[in-house]
């Protein structure tokens, strides 16, 4: 059974410190062999919000890579899947059948002062450490999404106020558009089971089977936050297909430098939000967890939208990718 007390112990403990330096090739990670015995305890691969609720609460505060079944431990380098990620972990599976192998690269970025568990009305002071970052967001359990200035010794402050989820976000502008750092759950006054079953605001869900389905809850979203429904323009489901299928192509999930050019519109105020995922659904529930691209979906001055998704395959089998490009009239250009 799953232990809730062990969980609940991580729950208090602030995201570790790990080492900024290189990890030395397939370094096995005891936060990884907690997460891979988490999941195999609760039987199933938590997505999108609730994965990374889930590796933060073993003190993981990085991207995981993949997550495959496994016969052993690697016992060298090609053992892994990907020459990206070189830190692992695992769990033997029951009766010393086939375990788990959890694989991640190393963190981009490390936090220190952030805690993964808080209560309503606290507030703190956190700072990050590694890649250089241009911009740290936060989204509240209600989904409002405020930006976290640095202060004059390079730190940040989040205040909570209600409970739910919060999530911190850091970027570095890649001049094509921003690339995601770090993206970090703050549980205020919910446990992390909650949260990975859906029992707590802030871990979007979504339901999405179809892009028909992913304009209806863009919309339904758009309309709770008191703006306007966005058209859904067959010229723009062209530019996202034709961005989905460079990007299942590529494997890279970057913006491209020429989408204001695909859009034919310079000047023009436009973005491109850009998730995978397991399904259609997961893709859509990422894209909604992260501030960022959350606010896209809910800027003022966009009024069209172009859907698109399309399988790509990576190296443990394949994945939906999920393009939304938005496009509004004005003087300034945002991507």
């Amino acid at each position: 059974m799953f232990d809730y007390n062990d969980f609940m112990f991580w729950c208090l403990v602030p995201l570790l410190a790990l080492n900024p330096e290189p990890a030395p090739a397939a370094s096995r990670m005891p936060q990884l062999d907690s997460l891979a015995k988490d999941m195999a305890s609760l039987g199933f691969i938590p997505e999108a919000g609730g994965m990374i609720v889930l590796a933060a609460s073993r003190g993981w505060p990085g991207r995981i890579g993949s997550v495959t079944q496994a016969e052993g431990p690697p016992d060298r380098v090609d053992a892994l899947s990907s020459p990206d990620d070189r830190l692992w972990g695992y769990c033997d599976g029951s009766g010393g059948g086939v375990g788990l192998l959890v694989e991640a690269p190393m963190p981009a970025i490390l936090p220190s002062g952030l805690p993964l568990a808080t209560l309503p009305g606290a507030r703190f002071r956190f700072e990050l450490s590694g890649a250089a970052v241009d911009t740290v967001l936060s989204a509240a359990p209600s989904g409002i999404v405020s930006g976290c200035a640095r202060d004059s010794a390079g730190g940040y402050s989040l205040e909570t106020a209600d409970t739910g989820v919060y999530w911190i976000e850091a970027m570095s502008d890649t001049g094509s558009g921003p690339e995601v750092l770090l993206l970090l759950p703050v549980l205020c006054g919910v446990t992390p089971a909650e949260a990975i079953s859906g029992q707590a605001g802030g871990v979007p869900r979504s339901g999405a089977s179809t892009l028909d389905d992913v304009l209806d809850e863009l919309n339904s979203l758009r309309r709770e936050s008191g703006l306007p429904p966005l058209s859904r323009e067959p010229d723009l489901d062209s530019i996202a297909l034709a961005r989905a299928e460079s990007v299942a192509m590529s494997g890279a999930v970057r913006h491209s430098v020429n989408l204001a050019l695909l859009l034919g519109a310079p000047g023009g105020l436009f973005a491109e939000n850009i998730g995978s995922g397991s399904g259609l659904d997961e893709a859509w529930s990422m894209i909604l967890t992260s501030p960022a691209h959350r606010s896209a979906c809910l800027g003022e001055v966009y009024d069209g939208v172009g859907l698109a998704s399309c399988i790509g395959i990576e190296r443990n089998g394949w994945q939906y990718i999920l393009i939304q490009v938005f496009t509004g009239s004005g003087s300034d250009a945002a991507d």
